[in-house]
């Protein structure tokens, strides 16, 4: 169940960022070099800053050259 929910959201969400596009009127180059590769990176920003939290801060940095 976990994998069919998982595909649904997947190909809602590539829906989405390819109406994106259209909607303002950005190349997809553009929406591909700056907002989906945030996107990519948030979940190390926030593992990376747990880490730091925790007291981990060179597994943090190293966590950071790694991503």
């Amino acid at each position: 169940m976990s994998i069919t929910w998982i595909g649904i959201i997947s190909d809602n969400l590539m829906k989405f960022l390819n109406l994106m596009p259209l909607v303002t009127g950005l190349s997809k180059v553009i929406l591909g070099m700056t907002i989906l590769a945030w996107g990519n990176s948030i979940g190390d920003y926030f593992a990376n800053s747990s880490l730091a939290r925790l007291g981990y801060g060179v597994m943090a940095v190293t966590g950071c050259f790694a991503g």
